[in-house]
């Protein structure tokens, strides 16, 4: 069974109409790898029945279960240490500094999840190093993904070695059981982090969220092509405040939207301001 050609542009299209994301020729074999999951988990025969199948029924349900097929959900605490560092020393600290007395909340929204290993690793560093220092500080933190899949594993909070292969060991220590072979984080740091349902691409859903004033959007952007990268630039920067950062991939660049965002540097590493 293969896909060809037209199939698979009927098939890039329909993803990238509901979520934004574009598959470009050269990832045909990723879609159609994903695809054929689905195709035998409903017992159909070929791509082209499955297409009909999607467009002729229009099941909730099963595009759900097809976003969590064609997103890409690749993580692990503490990816990247030098980025935990950054999170730490100049992220956080710039956003206490610049809000206003009055407020004493700090809203933290960690964009693309996936499965939660981001915003837990934020919680733990909030924990570690800004709870006891900042006692009169609240955080919220809320991780979002479009995958309801990924998303219930994030709430069950329970890791796979590979996951945490990242954290310092007295961390790991303090804040993971170990049952079996996984990891299962416990409720203190649980407790930080709420979990939605968002499509980053669905302005309507995003702009239902409240505003932040620390935003991580990392190693998304990469997945959209200029349209809809753009989009979805324009539902996260409706969700800054004034002073709010947001922060993007190492690889990523918004030098191309300045019309939404100012870059600050800060010595080697930078974050965006909204315009």
């Amino acid at each position: 069974m293969n896909l060809n050609d037209t199939t698979f542009k009927k098939f890039r299209d329909f993803v990238y109409d509901l979520t934004g994301i574009y598959f470009i020729d050269s990832k045909k074999y990723l879609l159609e790898t994903k695809l054929y999951k689905r195709i035998n988990a409903n017992k159909l025969s070929s791509f082209e029945d499955y297409y009909d199948f999607l467009t002729t029924k229009k099941s909730k349900s099963e595009i759900e279960e097809l976003f969590n097929s064609v997103t890409i959900n690749e993580t692990y605490f503490f990816r990247g240490n030098h980025k935990s560092d950054i999170i730490e020393q100049i992220l956080i600290p710039e956003v206490i500094k610049n809000k206003k007395s009055a407020d004493n909340t700090i809203k933290i929204w960690s964009a693309a999840c996936s499965s939660g290993e981001e915003p837990y690793t934020i919680a733990l560093i909030i924990y570690e190093k800004f709870k006891t220092k900042y006692p009169n500080i609240k955080f919220e933190i809320i991780g979002s993904d479009i995958s309801n899949e990924v998303i219930e594993k994030a709430k069950n909070g329970v890791y796979s070695k590979y996951s945490v292969k990242n954290i310092p060991n007295d961390i790991l220590n303090r804040y993971f059981k170990q049952v079996g072979d996984d990891y299962e984080l416990n409720s203190r740091i649980k407790d930080l982090v709420e979990f939605k349902n968002v499509n980053l691409f669905d302005s309507t859903g995003v702009r239902r969220l409240q505003k932040f004033d620390l935003i991580f959007c990392e190693n998304v952007l990469i997945y959209f092509d200029e349209k809809s990268k753009r989009g979805v630039l324009e539902n996260i920067h409706s969700r800054m405040n004034q002073w709010s950062l947001l922060s993007v991939g190492n690889s990523e660049t918004l030098i191309d939207y300045e019309d939404l965002f100012e870059q600050v540097r800060f010595n080697r590493n930078s974050a965006y301001l909204r315009r």
